[in-house]
């Protein structure tokens, strides 16, 4: 039998982010299951030397040190189970490299 997911865009705008900038993206997942793999998918268009940390309430679930060339791409990373909430949620991104990046189209997709 199939699984059907819900989502939430967490942000459609291009957000720019300065070497060593943080931005945080509160937002909600009504009725998500605790015991399921959450995944977020995001865009990027680093510079070179950019790098990019996203933790979703306080935790890390995505690290990328360094980007070593400038091509925008789409990424994606399974979220552990139990760490997204119905209500409340916060994403945050930070440039944890020396040249800035943009981040866009962040979407969470859960059961």
């Amino acid at each position: 039998m199939p699984t059907i997911a819900d989502y939430v865009v967490i942000t459609d705008a291009a957000t720019t982010l300065p070497a060593g900038n943080v931005q945080a993206f509160p937002f909600d997942a009504p009725a998500v299951n605790a015991g399921s793999k959450p995944l977020l998918l995001f865009r990027v268009f680093p510079s070179v030397g950019a790098g990019l940390e996203l933790t979703i309430n306080g935790a890390v679930v995505f690290t990328l040190p360094a980007f070593a060339d400038p091509a925008g791409r789409s990424l994606h990373e399974v979220v552990a189970s139990g760490l997204v909430l119905a209500a409340g949620n916060v994403l945050t991104a930070t440039n944890t490299g020396a040249a800035s990046l943009n981040i866009s189209d962040v979407v969470l997709l859960f059961q």
